[in-house]
């Protein structure tokens, strides 16, 4: 029988086991805590993407910006240099305006080419003299299965265009049936009279015909509206078009 005086001696085990042991509370407050770490984890991400990709994609509108300024400031000179290059183009064709080419003359060592120009224009009833001819030349690099062309530059337009109508009679005329009389153009020109031509011959549905007045190229649509072409640009657009 135990004496009641004695005191109780406490249970150590369950003591142990109540301070191991984390209270409801305890793992309450923990969870706590982890949601709140978690949540300040994803904000601080959140900041600190927004913090290093800010100034990215202010830094990506600013190039865009620039890059629209930069192909807008190429576009406009691009067009300035188009412009100019045509003014300058024009400019040399017209000082070309009393100049014609001369195709298919055979050519020997002999020959004086004034004297070709004015037995030419003779078999056309065109009267031209010496006097009318600033000067005549072959032109280009001499070839043993070919004739240079000859270019002349008469002293008036006028005299000019007396030749360039009557060429038209040539190919009725035997010695020079193979001989052609053109406008002297531009390397521009020349191109782009070529590919007109060209343009005729493969598109016949589209295009009747094409010439050469004055240095300048026109063309006849199957409609009969005449087109001035100065552009290969815009020579696609009409194939395009119609």
């Amino acid at each position: 029988m135990s004496n009641p005086n004695t005191p109780l001696r406490p249970n150590k085990k369950a003591f142990h086991s109540e301070l191991l042991s984390p209270t409801i509370e305890d793992k309450v407050s923990n969870i706590q805590d982890n949601m709140i770490t978690k949540m300040d984890l994803n904000k601080m991400l959140k900041d600190l993407m927004e913090a290093y990709t800010k100034p990215l994609i202010d830094k990506l509108e600013a190039l865009e910006k620039e890059n629209k300024y930069l192909k807008e400031s190429v576009s406009k000179i691009e067009k300035r240099c188009q412009n100019q290059e045509k003014q300058i183009d024009d400019l040399e064709q017209y000082s070309r305006r009393d100049c014609l080419r001369i195709f298919g003359i055979p050519e020997n060592k002999e020959e004086e080419t004034d004297n070709i120009v004015i037995d030419l224009a003779k078999s056309i009833n065109v009267n031209v003299s010496a006097n009318d001819i600033n000067r005549s030349h072959r032109v280009g690099q001499r070839k043993v299965d070919s004739h240079r062309a000859i270019i002349v530059k008469f002293t008036s337009y006028r005299k000019r265009k007396e030749v360039m109508v009557g060429r038209r009679v040539l190919k009725s005329i035997p010695k020079y049936n193979r001989v052609y009389v053109n406008d002297d153009l531009t390397k521009k020109n020349a191109i782009l009279a070529n590919e007109a031509r060209k343009a005729v011959k493969e598109n016949k549905i589209i295009f009747k015909q094409s010439w050469v007045f004055d240095g300048k190229i026109f063309i006849k649509l199957q409609n009969d509206s005449i087109k001035e072409v100065t552009t290969l640009q815009q020579l696609a657009e009409l194939l395009s078009k119609n």
